[in-house]
């Protein structure tokens, strides 16, 4: 089965050289992209930045990220997974959140500062032959949210927000051409390209806080987030790049680094008050309910860690 596989891909190489995509990791990515549209699960929680006015209340919030992920081609019928045909995202993402609370509207400031490396590798059975990309991408940005209860008066026990929100990101983009040679593949620093763009991120969400106890909550909530990549797209698009190797290349960065998170998302959270500290489980119910739901040839070992403190003002 192997060499059947070396032989396939050495058939579509010419018919992918006069036109289609020139970017051996698509069909990794674009079954990544899929398989990570869908939405997690039910127990989860929401963006930090789903704040819920609370009158004269400083919310500090906090959400880091790291990044780890292996994506392998996905195998045909019974096949076992291929591991020489691999896909690794590293890095972290790091998002500090401020917001400020009057009667029923709420102001939030954030700063997001990212760094990922992604790095691809193919290689024959024997390892004698090998392929190789890498990109990497370095964000840094400010956002602006309001969070506001468009029905105050609702219920003493419910609390209703809707959240509106949006992102300027700075991005510099470096990317490699595919590289292959016989034995392992090395690429340097003077091998890799550098782009610098801008991509904005728009949200949109409710988030519904029901107050079973004093110090207890389930929270019910909805996102819509999308980013926009026009920027990128009209660097990639221009006439140097159009029909190129390096377009292809950059449009599974994009979609693989910004356009694989799903657009709409839906959860169930729980939240506890511990010592002046709302404590969110919603995520670790998720994450353990979870454990055995992704497929084999995707392995996310990411975690994220998130925490929010509210103090009121004087």
């Amino acid at each position: 089965m192997p060499g059947k596989r070396i032989m396939l891909a050495t058939l579509l190489l010419p018919t992918l050289g006069q036109g289609q995509n020139l970017d051996p990791r698509t069909p990794i990515v674009d079954d990544f992209v899929e398989q990570r549209a869908q939405n997690p699960g039910l127990y989860q929680s929401p963006p930090i930045n789903h704040i819920v006015p609370s009158r004269n209340t400083i919310t500090y919030a906090g959400q880091f990220e790291e990044v780890n992920l292996k994506l392998m081609e996905k195998p045909e019928g019974l096949d076992d997974v291929n591991p020489n045909n691999v896909v690794t995202v590293t890095g972290y993402k790091l998002e500090p959140h401020l917001a400020l609370s009057l009667k029923n509207i709420a102001i939030g400031f954030s700063i997001e500062r990212s760094r990922l490396a992604e790095e691809w590798t193919y290689s024959d059975t024997n390892y004698t032959y090998e392929r190789k990309q890498k990109s990497t991408l370095e964000t840094s940005g400010l956002g602006l949210n309001l969070a506001f209860l468009p029905f105050p008066k609702l219920h003493k026990k419910l609390r209703l927000a809707m959240i509106l929100g949006g992102k300027s990101l700075n991005v510099k983009h470096g990317l490699s051409y595919v590289k292959s040679q016989n034995g392992p593949v090395s690429i340097l620093g003077s091998d890799m390209q550098s782009f610098r763009y801008t991509v904005n991120h728009y949200e949109a969400g409710l988030n519904l806080s029901w107050f079973v106890l004093k110090r207890f909550a389930i929270v019910p909530w909805m996102d819509y987030a999308t980013y926009d990549i026009k920027g990128a797209q009209t660097i990639f698009n221009s006439d140097k790049y159009a029909s190129g190797e390096l377009k292809s290349v950059m449009e599974n960065d994009l979609n693989l680094f910004f356009m694989s998170y799903p657009k709409f998302r839906y959860g169930l959270d729980f939240a506890v008050q511990v010592l002046g500290l709302e404590v969110r489980i919603g995520g670790l119910l998720g994450t353990l309910a979870n454990l055995n739901k992704s497929v084999d040839y995707i392995e996310d070992n990411s975690v994220t860690i998130s925490v929010s403190v509210e103090q009121k003002g004087n």
